[in-house]
C-alpha cells in the first residue's frame, strides 16, 4: 500500500486540479476554493485513522484535533465569552484524543470498517453537515463534504493501484482490502457506520442549492466561451 507522505501529496494534487476547476467556472472563490482544497487534502488521510501505526494515528488525529476546535470556536464564538470559548476548545480537544481515540484504537483494525466505500460516504455526509451547521452556504458544505470525499476515494484507489505489481505482472495479497464498498467481516462496525450513515443522511440540507450554482455557472462559463 502506499505510504502517509504519498497519500498526502496525491490528494493534495488532486483535489486542487478540482478545486482550481471550480475556480475557474466561478462555482467558488478563491477562499472557498481554498476551503474544498484542504478539505480534499484531509479526506486523503482519513481512511488510515485506524492505522496500526501509532505515528501515522498520531498524525491524523492531530489534523482532525485543529478541524474541531476550529469548528467549536466558530461555531460558539459571539455566544460565549473568550475563557468559556477556550474551555469548549479544551474540552473537545480531550475528549477527541483520549475518548474517542480510545474507541478508535479499541474497536478499529486497520484497511477494516474504515477502508470503505461506506466510511467515505459517511465521512462526506458528515462534512456536509458540520459545515452547514457551522453557517456555512448550503452549497459550499456540499462541495466540502464532496472534496471530501475525493480525497477519500483517491486513497482507496491509490492503496489498489499499489498492491499491483506491475513490474513483475502479480497481483500482492493486499488486493482489494482498501476499494470496498463496505467490511463483511467485521459486522459490529458496519453495522455501527450504516446507522451513522443514516443519521447523517436525515440531516443533509437540500442540495437544490449546489445543483443551481452548478447549472448557473456552467451556463455563464458556456457562454463567456461562445
Amino acid at each position: 500500500m502506499a505510504n502517509f507522505k504519498t497519500h498526502i501529496q496525491a490528494s493534495t494534487i488532486i483535489s486542487g486540479i478540482a478545486s482550481s476547476v471550480f475556480l475557474e467556472l466561478h462555482i467558488l472563490t478563491i477562499p472557498e476554493a481554498i476551503y474544498c482544497w484542504l478539505a480534499g487534502s484531509l479526506g486523503g488521510i482519513l481512511p488510515d485513522i485506524d492505522s496500526d501505526n501509532s505515528h501515522s494515528l498520531s498524525i491524523m488525529f492531530g489534523l482532525l484535533s485543529i478541524a474541531v476546535c476550529l469548528g467549536v470556536f466558530v461555531f460558539l464564538s459571539g455566544k460565549y465569552t473568550l475563557p468559556y470559548l477556550w474551555a469548549a476548545v479544551v474540552i473537545a480537544y480531550i475528549i477527541l484524543n483520549t475518548f474517542i481515540r480510545y474507541i478508535f484504537e479499541k474497536l478499529t483494525v486497520h484497511r477494516g470498517g474504515c477502508h470503505s466505500v461506506l466510511m467515505g460516504l459517511l465521512c462526506v455526509c458528515v462534512g456536509v453537515n458540520a459545515t452547514h451547521y457551522l453557517n456555512t452556504d448550503k452549497h459550499l458544505s456540499w462541495l466540502i463534504g464532496l472534496f471530501i470525499g475525493l480525497g477519500f476515494l483517491t486513497h482507496l484507489v491509490l492503496d489498489e493501484l499499489y498492491a499491483v505489481d506491475f513490474s513483475g505482472a502479480r497481483i500482492k495479497r493486499s488486493f482489494g482490502t482498501a476499494l470496498k464498498l463496505f467490511d463483511i467481516k467485521n459486522k459490529s462496525t458496519t453495522a455501527c457506520l450504516f446507522v451513522l450513515l443514516g443519521i447523517n443522511i436525515y440531516f443533509l440540507p437540500s442540495h437544490n442549492s449546489l445543483i443551481n450554482t452548478l447549472n448557473t455557472s456552467i451556463s455563464d462559463y458556456k457562454n463567456t466561451m461562445k
